[in-house]
């Protein structure tokens, strides 16, 4: 079977380091765009892939708030949940766009979607700095009407649901006539991931008691560290890995994942971390 149509997910991490790769991202969409709908993925000319043809793009940022604690900077509430990004920040740009971009090859101009994308991927540096993009990914793709898998914050003691089949209904295509589509997740950030399960080293730092040793630990830490020390707080990798495939069960060589991130210490070696 071959497979055309690309559903594109990109998770940007929108905290407060992030203006100098947002603006890299979107000098480089076009050459992007250009490999995806040629096939050709190093620009030498020969083709590598089945190319796509139609193209559904969509942007979530990875701000989810903080569990639904409140008081943290640029932290409130659930963030952006998840939903798809269409308002644009840039001033040049028109006031909204759909909630994903759509581009068919031969029908519209690749180039008028790149501008597109300029408006909606330029998320800003406003965003939560303890960044979820694996949980924005997955919540803005699993359906609200399938609940193996839920959110917080558990407001009825339930979990909160996806936005697949709601805000964000129409971007993945699962049509019994014209086949599915293959399933594009792209994480950009310059952070540890921080998709919590239980959100308590996200606590405001004014709300912690030096006088109280798990405190006490949280505030040694500081923001920037508390996600990748507390991994028991934290969601198994496994969630995202199994959440992905199972929204194509039966083929879930449908379901590409990407990142686009920096590497842990450890593994670079001392005289690069020095310059």
């Amino acid at each position: 079977e071959r497979i055309d149509r690309v559903d594109l997910l990109l998770a940007l991490d929108n905290s407060s380091s992030m203006g100098e790769e947002q603006a890299l991202l979107v000098a480089q969409f076009p050459r992007l765009l250009r490999n995806l709908t040629s096939g050709d993925s190093n620009d030498d000319g020969v083709q590598d892939f089945s190319p796509a043809k139609d193209v559904h793009l969509g942007v979530v940022s990875s701000d989810m708030g903080a569990g639904g604690q409140t008081g943290i900077d640029s932290c409130d509430g659930q963030g952006d949940d998840g939903v798809l990004q269409h308002w644009p920040r840039l001033p040049d740009c028109p006031g909204t766009f759909p909630h994903f971009l759509t581009y068919n090859v031969g029908l519209n101009a690749a180039l008028d979607v790149a501008h597109d994308f300029a408006c909606i991927g330029s998320l800003g540096t406003q965003g939560c700095g303890f960044g979820q993009p694996l949980e924005a990914a997955l919540k803005a793709l699993w359906p609200s009407a399938d609940s193996q898998i839920t959110f917080l914050p558990a407001n009825d003691g339930n979990g909160d649901r996806g936005h697949g089949d709601g805000e964000n209904a129409g971007f993945l295509r699962n049509d019994p006539l014209m086949g599915r589509s293959l399933i594009a997740v792209l994480v950009v950030s310059d952070d540890d991931d921080c998709s919590s399960r239980n959100p308590v080293h996200l606590t405001p730092a004014s709300w912690l008691d030096a006088n109280n040793p798990d405190d006490a630990a949280l505030l040694q830490q500081g923001p920037l560290t508390r996600c990748a020390r507390n991994p028991a707080n934290l969601y198994a990798t496994m969630r995202y890995v199994s959440g992905l495939r199972e929204l194509r069960p039966e083929r879930d060589d449908l379901v590409l994942f990407a990142a686009l991130v920096g590497v842990p210490p450890e593994t670079v070696s001392p005289s690069v971390l020095a310059a």
